[in-house]
């Protein structure tokens, strides 16, 4: 079964809810939109006040319990309302409950509009790592309204746009589009995702590019507690200087300008060597690095552990 992602105006979005009987959807979506705020109080909603702070077993169990109860069954859907922490707990939810229900997602941040709710990954996470126990799950249908954006925090949007800029990296045709309207390159995002996700579910080969900047980036990510998006970025950056690609870093720092992402903050790769140990592209002795020679053209290095490590203690 293949994503399909729908682009909807503000009035098919509502409708859309309404049609809906189990939902799980982010506080804030229902304290800062009033017409879905009401929608789901006539459902029965499984509300999450802090996305990912609850991606966790506890709140997982939760979720699972609260749904059963209110009599859910194989033939019904669930429909998340929210970013990607809500979608990866939602989806984990919903591959986990009866062994598997249906689950469709309307995306509120850029972030999840161009990853996170795509390509049916589904965790929670551990005191480990994150996204350390989940399962693939396809959703049924990604609804895209741009409406949500103007409401983002900062840190959100830019967050979004760390993970946009990883896709201007992997594919040069959207690099093309740096100078187009946003809500294009959006929409240009989330199909090349889906499209790859298409080609490689299981992530055993091409899916794995979409790791680009991730090794690192979730390392930073657990040591200082930084935006998801800004660490794939800053991810990407150290990544590269690590491999002397100075081009890439030097075009992923242009990006980042144009964006007016705050490229300041200075990390220590000798810090991150313990949260990398618990990287899910480690296979044996061996862990898979993503790295772009050019724009467009990306390739996975198979390292070996202890030798990427050392590199990073150098």
């Amino acid at each position: 079964m293949n994503t399909q992602i729908l682009k909807l105006e503000r009035d098919e979005l509502l409708s859309q809810i309404q049609r809906a009987s189990f939902i799980i959807v982010d506080i804030k979506i229902l304290d800062l939109y009033k017409d879905i705020s009401e929608i789901c109080e006539g459902k029965t909603t499984f509300v999450v006040s802090n996305p990912e702070a609850s991606k966790d077993i506890e709140t997982f169990n939760t979720a699972c319990e609260f749904f059963l109860s209110h009599g859910l069954t194989r033939s019904d859907t669930i429909l998340a309302i929210g970013g990607g922490a809500l979608s990866d707990l939602a989806g984990f939810v919903a591959s986990s409950v009866l062994r598997g229900v249906s689950w469709e997602i309307i995306p509120t941040t850029m972030l999840s509009m161009i990853d996170a709710s795509i390509g049916g990954k589904t965790a929670i996470n551990t005191k480990h790592g994150k996204n350390l126990i989940g399962s693939f799950h396809l959703p049924q249908t990604i609804y895209l309204n741009s409406m949500f954006l103007k409401t983002l925090e900062k840190n959100e949007y830019h967050s979004g746009l760390g993970e946009l800029i990883k896709y201007m990296l992997l594919d040069k045709s959207i690099y093309e589009l740096l100078d187009s309207d946003l809500d294009l390159i959006i929409e240009k995002c989330a199909n090349y995702k889906s499209k790859i996700v298409e080609e490689d579910f299981k992530e055993s080969g091409k899916r794995k590019l979409l790791n680009l900047g991730h090794t690192l980036g979730h390392a930073i990510e657990k040591k200082y507690s930084l935006p998801h998006g800004v660490c794939v970025l800053l991810g990407m950056i150290e990544i590269h200087r690590l491999y002397s690609k100075d081009k890439i870093v030097h075009v992923l720092k242009d990006i980042a300008n144009k964006f007016n992402i705050d490229m300041t903050f200075s990390v220590k790769r000798s810090e991150l060597i313990e949260f990398v140990k618990f990287d899910k592209k480690i296979s044996g002795d061996k862990i898979s690095i993503i790295i772009a020679d050019d724009i467009g053209e990306v390739n996975i290095i198979d390292e070996n552990l202890d030798s990427f490590l050392g590199k990073l203690n150098d």
